[in-house]
């Protein structure tokens, strides 16, 4: 595996080479590329990783919830305080409305951060209604607003529209903090408005 993760970090590495303009003979850098990924090609045989790569299996993704194990939160105590003070923080008017986007790569601890800022007890002095909802693929409006709906104690309904108003009225003149974990793309904004 560290093989084939050198070879991925490699050819990485030539293709942003390459991207940011370097002199190099360009038909050199193609065929080292070439080169590089039928030895990996070989290596994904070898190491029986073929499994890995079938399209047509879908990869079940675990939903997130806010439960937090203390020990994930290792040497992240500075950007926990950082998330903490931006939530907590009010602007001249005393109105809070923030959004505190939670932006990375997959693993690099994202949702655990999250979970540490949700379940902290200053967090949860200052908001009167908390909710987390896993957005996950495939995105679906009604889904989340009735999961919505249902973390902060009102009744669900099948029409969105109805949904809407509901959690239009339910959050009405409360603070609240709800956290959006694993959204993977744009069109998110297509249902929540």
């Amino acid at each position: 595996m560290k093989a084939l993760r050198k070879g991925l970090d490699r050819v990485n590495g030539l293709l942003v080479a390459h991207a940011q303009g370097s002199d190099d003979n360009v038909a050199d850098k193609v065929e080292e590329n070439i080169e590089t990924l039928e030895e990996l090609q070989k290596q994904i045989g070898f190491l029986d990783l073929t499994k890995y790569l079938d399209s047509s299996k879908q990869e079940a993704r675990e939903f997130s919830t806010s439960v937090v194990v203390e020990s994930e939160n290792f040497g992240r105590q500075n950007e926990i305080e950082e998330l903490i003070d931006r939530l907590l923080s009010e602007d001249g008017n005393g109105k809070n409305l923030t959004v505190v986007p939670v932006v990375g790569m997959g693993g690099v601890g994202k949702t655990t951060l999250a979970k540490s800022v949700y379940n902290d007890e200053k967090v949860k002095k200052h908001f009167g209604l908390k909710a987390w909802i896993c957005v996950s693929e495939p995105y679906d409006a009604v889904r989340l607003i009735k999961e919505l709906l249902q973390e902060i104690g009102l009744k669900v309904d099948n029409n969105l529209n109805q949904l809407q108003v509901k959690l239009k009225e339910g959050l009405k003149g409360k603070k609240f903090l709800i956290v959006l974990d694993d959204v993977w793309n744009e069109n998110y904004k297509s249902g929540m408005t």
